[in-house]
């Protein structure tokens, strides 16, 4: 499989049920929902937030869709499953990939009774390289890039993130660089507070 990385993981994985004829139940899917660690307040942050919240990201739509927080989001946006008439999972439609996320931004837009390119005041939070077409695309649309990172410099993914970071930011594409902690009162909160 080729692409990038989420397109050959998914290539991968549709390979794997096509070619074997198998197919994963729903439940099964949302097995890997247990290992989710959500960020300080993440949860708190959605339930008292009043804006519309959207998740935008290369993952699986049907397993965001089911988790317990999606009810805090108006839309979520991702790399649908396919299915089969038992609604069981039978392979990966097609991928959201980076440029695809401004595609999904720009539905955002519309369905708000929009133009496609006015981000004014959308944050777009990220975490990765996965981010960078999305946040160009919101800085450069009135909008703000907000690249959250976890807290602690021994997290074995600090210097990755902040490399990350730099590379993101060399175009001053990012508008805020925080921790990614969304209890009240932290910087997180307050930017997408508009405090």
């Amino acid at each position: 499989n080729t692409g990038n990385a989420l397109e050959t993981f998914f290539g991968f994985f549709n390979d794997l049920l096509a070619e074997n004829n198998e197919t994963i139940t729903y439940e099964e899917l949302m097995e890997g929902e247990r290992y989710i660690r959500y960020n300080p307040g993440a949860i708190k942050f959605l339930q008292r937030s009043v804006a519309k919240n959207y998740i935008v990201s290369g993952g699986l739509r049907e397993f965001l869709q089911n988790l317990k927080v999606a009810r805090y989001f108006e839309e979520i946006y991702g790399t649908p499953v396919k299915q089969n008439g038992d609604k069981l999972i039978t392979g990966i439609g097609e991928v959201m990939t980076d440029d695809k996320k401004i595609l999904a931004i720009q539905d955002i837009l519309r369905n708000n009774g929009r133009k496609e390119n006015d981000c004014t005041n959308v944050y777009y939070v990220g975490d990765g390289y996965s981010d960078e077409e999305a946040m160009r695309f919101v800085h450069s649309n009135g909008g703000k890039a907000v690249f959250v990172h976890q807290p602690s410099k021994t997290d074995e993914l600090y210097h990755y993130n902040n490399k990350i970071y730099e590379a993101l930011n060399v175009d001053g594409i990012v508008d805020f660089c925080c921790v990614s902690d969304y209890n009240e009162e932290t910087e997180l909160s307050n930017i997408l507070e508009r405090q």
